[in-house]
């Protein structure tokens, strides 16, 4: 299984800590799926399933900082799909626990699906109206 996703100007939301950010997220999940491919050690995939979750933590963090202190009007779609995304992956984790190796397929489809379709829909929303405001 050899899928990678390649970071491209195309996903850029137009500030530079959140693309950082967003790109740092993609490398995390590049490096599950390749650390998939290559080892059914529960614990690699645990690490780098951990790491994904308390970066996404962190980048939520930023972005709705952000989008508060300028008053986005959108603001609560965006901490309620943050929320979704944190209710899904703990309940990916749980069965993470219980089944192991068997569950991760499913969950990189669900990191790869939710993070395209996120960056590339709500987040791309709010990037002109970051940068009206000075936050580039």
């Amino acid at each position: 299984m050899k899928r990678e996703i390649i970071w491209n100007e195309a996903f850029s939301v137009g500030v530079k800590i959140l693309d950082q950010q967003h790109q740092k997220i993609l490398d995390e999940l590049n490096k599950l799926y390749s650390t998939f491919d290559t080892t059914s050690e529960k614990e690699d995939l645990a690490i780098i399933l951990n790491n994904l979750i308390d970066y996404a933590s962190q980048h939520f963090s930023t972005e709705e900082g952000l989008l508060e202190k300028y008053k986005y009007h959108d603001l609560i779609t965006q901490r309620s799909e943050h929320s979704l995304y944190q209710q899904k992956i703990n309940g990916f984790m749980q069965r993470f626990e219980a089944e192991g190796h068997a569950v991760v397929l499913e969950t990189i489809g669900f990191l790869a699906d939710w993070w395209m379709g996120h960056i590339q829909g709500c987040d791309k929303e709010y990037s002109r109206f970051l940068n009206n405001n000075g936050v580039f």
